[in-house]
Protein backbone atom coordinates (compact mmCIF):
# COMPACT_ATOMS: atom_id res chain seq x y z
CA UNK A 1 0.00 0.00 0.00
CA UNK A 2 2.85 2.38 0.84
CA UNK A 3 4.51 1.75 -2.53
CA UNK A 4 1.18 2.36 -4.26
CA UNK A 5 0.77 5.80 -2.67
CA UNK A 6 4.38 6.70 -3.38
CA UNK A 7 3.96 5.68 -7.01
CA UNK A 8 0.66 7.46 -7.60
CA UNK A 9 1.04 10.38 -5.18
CA UNK A 10 0.71 12.77 -8.15
CA UNK A 11 -2.94 11.74 -8.56
CA UNK A 12 -3.76 12.87 -5.01
CA UNK A 13 -1.77 16.07 -5.48
CA UNK A 14 -3.71 17.01 -8.62
CA UNK A 15 -7.02 16.18 -6.93
CA UNK A 16 -5.98 18.12 -3.82
CA UNK A 17 -5.13 21.18 -5.92
CA UNK A 18 -8.53 21.04 -7.62
CA UNK A 19 -10.33 20.68 -4.29
CA UNK A 20 -8.44 23.65 -2.84
CA UNK A 21 -9.46 25.91 -5.72
CA UNK A 22 -13.05 24.66 -5.46
CA UNK A 23 -13.08 25.43 -1.73
CA UNK A 24 -11.67 28.88 -2.39
CA UNK A 25 -14.40 29.61 -4.93
CA UNK A 26 -17.10 28.30 -2.62
CA UNK A 27 -15.83 30.45 0.24
CA UNK A 28 -15.73 33.50 -2.04
CA UNK A 29 -19.23 33.19 -3.46
CA UNK A 30 -20.78 31.60 -0.35
CA UNK A 31 -19.10 33.57 2.49
CA UNK A 32 -21.16 31.87 5.19
CA UNK A 33 -19.21 28.66 4.47
CA UNK A 34 -16.14 30.37 5.96
CA UNK A 35 -17.65 30.00 9.40
CA UNK A 36 -17.94 26.25 9.05
CA UNK A 37 -14.52 25.81 7.46
CA UNK A 38 -12.56 28.07 9.82
CA UNK A 39 -14.46 26.69 12.80
CA UNK A 40 -13.59 23.14 11.76
CA UNK A 41 -9.93 24.13 11.29
CA UNK A 42 -9.77 25.54 14.82
CA UNK A 43 -11.33 22.40 16.28
CA UNK A 44 -8.98 20.07 14.38
CA UNK A 45 -5.90 22.14 15.26
CA UNK A 46 -6.97 22.02 18.88
CA UNK A 47 -7.76 18.31 19.10
CA UNK A 48 -4.74 17.06 17.16
CA UNK A 49 -2.32 19.20 19.19
CA UNK A 50 -3.47 17.99 22.60
CA UNK A 51 -1.44 14.82 23.04
CA UNK A 52 1.82 15.70 21.20
CA UNK A 53 2.07 19.21 22.64
CA UNK A 54 1.23 18.41 26.25
CA UNK A 55 3.17 15.13 26.21
CA UNK A 56 6.42 16.69 24.94
CA UNK A 57 6.27 19.86 27.08
CA UNK A 58 8.34 19.45 30.25
CA UNK A 59 7.52 22.87 31.71
CA UNK A 60 4.41 22.44 33.90
CA UNK A 61 3.45 26.09 33.55
CA UNK A 62 3.53 25.85 29.76
CA UNK A 63 1.52 22.63 29.87
CA UNK A 64 -1.34 24.50 31.54
CA UNK A 65 -1.00 27.46 29.19
CA UNK A 66 -0.96 25.26 26.08
CA UNK A 67 -3.92 23.28 27.40
CA UNK A 68 -5.87 26.50 27.97
CA UNK A 69 -5.08 27.71 24.44
CA UNK A 70 -6.21 24.40 22.93
CA UNK A 71 -9.48 24.51 24.84
CA UNK A 72 -10.02 28.10 23.68
CA UNK A 73 -9.40 27.11 20.04
CA UNK A 74 -11.96 24.31 20.28
CA UNK A 75 -14.51 26.63 21.90
CA UNK A 76 -13.99 29.33 19.26
CA UNK A 77 -14.24 26.74 16.49
CA UNK A 78 -17.49 25.35 17.88
CA UNK A 79 -18.87 28.88 18.31
CA UNK A 80 -18.07 29.81 14.71
CA UNK A 81 -19.91 26.74 13.47
CA UNK A 82 -22.83 27.70 15.72
CA UNK A 83 -22.82 31.23 14.27
CA UNK A 84 -22.90 29.74 10.80
CA UNK A 85 -26.24 28.18 11.58
CA UNK A 86 -27.60 31.62 12.50
CA UNK A 87 -26.89 33.23 9.15
CA UNK A 88 -24.46 35.88 7.95
CA UNK A 89 -26.73 38.85 8.73
CA UNK A 90 -26.57 38.20 12.48
CA UNK A 91 -22.79 37.89 12.57
CA UNK A 92 -21.55 41.47 12.55
CA UNK A 93 -17.76 41.84 13.07
CA UNK A 94 -17.47 39.23 15.79
CA UNK A 95 -15.93 36.80 13.30
CA UNK A 96 -13.01 39.17 12.71
CA UNK A 97 -12.50 39.73 16.44
CA UNK A 98 -12.41 36.01 17.13
CA UNK A 99 -9.83 35.39 14.39
CA UNK A 100 -7.73 38.33 15.58
CA UNK A 101 -7.76 37.19 19.21
CA UNK A 102 -6.81 33.62 18.32
CA UNK A 103 -3.90 34.75 16.13
CA UNK A 104 -2.63 37.29 18.64
CA UNK A 105 -2.91 34.86 21.55
CA UNK A 106 -1.07 32.13 19.62
CA UNK A 107 1.82 34.52 18.89
CA UNK A 108 1.86 35.90 22.44
CA UNK A 109 2.07 32.39 23.96
CA UNK A 110 4.81 31.44 21.52
CA UNK A 111 7.01 34.43 22.40
CA UNK A 112 6.32 33.95 26.10
CA UNK A 113 7.34 30.30 25.87
CA UNK A 114 10.53 30.94 23.88
CA UNK A 115 11.79 34.04 25.70
CA UNK A 116 10.55 33.68 29.27
CA UNK A 117 10.24 29.90 29.64
CA UNK A 118 13.17 29.09 27.27
CA UNK A 119 11.26 26.70 25.00
CA UNK A 120 13.15 25.56 21.89
CA UNK A 121 12.10 26.87 18.47
CA UNK A 122 13.33 27.40 14.91
CA UNK A 123 13.50 30.20 12.33
CA UNK A 124 10.34 29.21 10.46
CA UNK A 125 8.24 29.18 13.63
CA UNK A 126 9.65 32.56 14.67
CA UNK A 127 8.71 34.37 11.46
CA UNK A 128 5.35 32.59 11.29
CA UNK A 129 4.40 33.97 14.66
CA UNK A 130 5.60 37.43 13.67
CA UNK A 131 2.98 37.23 10.91
CA UNK A 132 0.34 35.94 13.37
CA UNK A 133 0.86 38.74 15.89
CA UNK A 134 0.95 41.38 13.13
CA UNK A 135 -2.31 40.28 11.51
CA UNK A 136 -3.93 39.65 14.88
CA UNK A 137 -3.10 43.18 16.03
CA UNK A 138 -4.31 44.72 12.76
CA UNK A 139 -7.60 42.84 12.87
CA UNK A 140 -8.30 43.78 16.48
CA UNK A 141 -7.18 47.38 15.92
CA UNK A 142 -9.44 47.78 12.88
CA UNK A 143 -12.44 46.45 14.75
CA UNK A 144 -12.53 43.09 13.01
CA UNK A 145 -13.44 42.57 9.36
CA UNK A 146 -16.31 41.25 7.31
CA UNK A 147 -16.52 37.86 5.65
CA UNK A 148 -16.20 39.34 2.16
CA UNK A 149 -12.71 40.64 2.93
CA UNK A 150 -11.60 37.30 4.33
CA UNK A 151 -13.13 35.42 1.41
CA UNK A 152 -10.83 37.25 -1.04
CA UNK A 153 -7.84 36.47 1.14
CA UNK A 154 -8.81 32.80 1.45
CA UNK A 155 -9.38 32.54 -2.32
CA UNK A 156 -5.91 33.97 -3.04
CA UNK A 157 -4.34 31.65 -0.46
CA UNK A 158 -6.20 28.65 -1.92
CA UNK A 159 -5.00 29.44 -5.45
CA UNK A 160 -1.37 29.88 -4.33
CA UNK A 161 -1.50 26.63 -2.33
CA UNK A 162 -3.17 24.81 -5.24
CA UNK A 163 -0.48 25.99 -7.66
CA UNK A 164 2.22 24.79 -5.29
CA UNK A 165 0.58 21.37 -4.90
CA UNK A 166 -0.07 21.13 -8.66
CA UNK A 167 3.60 21.87 -9.37
CA UNK A 168 4.59 19.11 -6.95
CA UNK A 169 2.14 16.83 -8.72
CA UNK A 170 3.64 17.73 -12.09
CA UNK A 171 7.14 16.83 -10.87
CA UNK A 172 5.94 13.53 -9.38
CA UNK A 173 4.01 12.68 -12.56
CA UNK A 174 7.05 13.46 -14.69
CA UNK A 175 9.19 11.18 -12.50
CA UNK A 176 6.53 8.48 -12.80
CA UNK A 177 6.62 8.67 -16.62
CA UNK A 178 10.43 8.62 -16.68
CA UNK A 179 10.43 5.53 -14.47
CA UNK A 180 8.09 3.79 -16.92
CA UNK A 181 10.39 4.66 -19.83
CA UNK A 182 13.43 3.40 -17.93
CA UNK A 183 11.58 0.21 -17.01
CA UNK A 184 10.60 -0.44 -20.64
CA UNK A 185 14.14 0.29 -21.86
CA UNK A 186 15.55 -2.12 -19.28
CA UNK A 187 13.16 -4.83 -20.46
CA UNK A 188 14.20 -4.32 -24.08
CA UNK A 189 17.91 -4.48 -23.24
CA UNK A 190 17.40 -7.57 -21.07
CA UNK A 191 15.35 -9.23 -23.83
CA UNK A 192 18.05 -8.56 -26.43
CA UNK A 193 20.74 -9.99 -24.15
CA UNK A 194 18.71 -13.13 -23.51
CA UNK A 195 18.05 -13.55 -27.26
CA UNK A 196 21.74 -13.16 -28.12
CA UNK A 197 22.67 -15.66 -25.41
CA UNK A 198 20.20 -18.22 -26.79
CA UNK A 199 21.53 -17.75 -30.34
CA UNK A 200 25.12 -18.21 -29.17
CA UNK A 201 24.18 -21.41 -27.38
CA UNK A 202 22.48 -22.78 -30.50
CA UNK A 203 25.39 -21.87 -32.79
CA UNK A 204 28.14 -23.08 -30.49
CA UNK A 205 29.34 -26.69 -31.20
CA UNK A 206 28.78 -29.29 -28.56
CA UNK A 207 31.63 -30.70 -26.50
CA UNK A 208 31.51 -34.10 -28.24
CA UNK A 209 31.65 -32.48 -31.66
CA UNK A 210 34.63 -30.38 -30.61
CA UNK A 211 36.46 -33.49 -29.39
CA UNK A 212 35.80 -35.26 -32.68
CA UNK A 213 37.21 -32.37 -34.65
CA UNK A 214 40.28 -32.25 -32.45
CA UNK A 215 41.01 -36.00 -32.81
CA UNK A 216 43.76 -36.83 -35.40
CA UNK A 217 42.59 -39.57 -37.74
CA UNK A 218 45.36 -41.60 -39.49
CA UNK A 219 45.74 -42.10 -43.24
CA UNK A 220 43.93 -45.36 -44.23
CA UNK A 221 46.51 -46.12 -47.00
CA UNK A 222 49.39 -45.88 -44.53
CA UNK A 223 47.56 -48.09 -42.12
CA UNK A 224 47.25 -50.82 -44.74
CA UNK A 225 50.98 -50.65 -45.55
CA UNK A 226 51.95 -50.75 -41.91
CA UNK A 227 53.48 -47.32 -42.14
CA UNK A 228 51.61 -45.95 -39.20
CA UNK A 229 53.95 -43.88 -37.06
CA UNK A 230 54.53 -45.32 -33.68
Amino acid sequence: MKKFFEKYVWVFEFVGAAILIAFGLVMKFVPISLLYIVGTIFIILGLFRVFPLVKTTKDKVMKWIFSGEIVLNIIVGAYLIYLGTKGINNLGKIFGYLIGVVLYLRAFIYFFATTIRKETTDTMMFFSHIVFITFGSLIIGNGGFNLNTLSWFILALAIISALFIAFRGYKDYRNYRFQLVIKESTKEITGKKEKNTEENIIKAPSKDESNKKDTVIGDPEKEEKGEINA
